[in-house]
């Protein structure tokens, strides 16, 4: 994703991105609220992302496609 500037390794079911700076938190966090995905802000540009047993590879594509779309209407 373009507007993401690092991915952090994890080896659990976390998933942690920083933003590039021009993206807006507030509008990103919002963004992800109205399409039903749950994520938490860590800070000014970190976003955390947990799955478990109960998220299906389905609901992650769908959260692809969703990242996705942010991009093509918000990013630089």
């Amino acid at each position: 994703l373009p507007y993401v500037e690092q991915v952090y390794n994890q080896e659990t079911n976390i998933v942690v991105f920083q933003l590039h700076e021009y993206i807006d938190m507030s509008d990103f966090m919002s963004f992800l609220l109205e399409k039903g995905i749950k994520a938490l802000s860590m800070g000014p540009r970190m976003v955390r992302f947990v799955t478990h047993l109960g998220i299906s590879r389905e609901q992650v594509e769908t959260t692809i496609s969703i990242l996705n779309s942010y991009q093509a209407n918000k990013g630089n």
